[in-house]
């Protein structure tokens, strides 16, 4: 989640301005958590690789979306975007649950072929013998 959406949270208190603001920035840490975070994931950067894609991707959507988005939810409710806000924190939650579950079934899973010698055996060509170990018998 980026810094602009924590520094003011929805709720009672905020100016019309700020609640636009926190829905706007809501969805951008959603758009890029479902569509662009993977892609660098992917491309092997860790977190503090892409946080200057994310500022770059952050001032680009500033300047390309946010006079557009400011119009186009000049006639919502502060309800309906407070409850869209909320809605995306659940689903960005809901994809780092899911991804934080997959890197852990993926480990338990490379652990688990590692102690049978299944991966062991997976990778190997069939005129490379195996290694031999204190275990086997010679």
């Amino acid at each position: 989640m980026s810094d602009k959406a924590r520094a003011v949270e929805p709720g009672e208190g905020m100016t019309r301005e700020q609640l636009v603001r926190a829905h706007f920035n809501a969805y951008g840490d959603l758009t890029w958590k479902e569509h662009l975070e993977p892609k660098f994931e992917q491309a092997g950067l860790d977190a503090d690789s892409m946080r200057r894609y994310r500022q770059e991707w952050d001032a680009y959507t500033e300047k390309r979306d946010w006079a557009w988005w400011q119009n186009n939810v000049a006639n919502d409710s502060n309800d309906k975007l407070q409850g869209e806000i909320a809605r995306c924190h659940e689903e960005i939650e809901a994809i780092d649950r899911r991804r934080a579950s997959r890197a852990r079934d993926h480990g338990s899973s490379a652990f688990q072929d590692i102690l049978s010698g299944d991966n062991l055996d997976r990778g190997r060509s069939p005129e490379v013998a195996p290694a031999r170990t204190k275990t086997q018998v010679m």
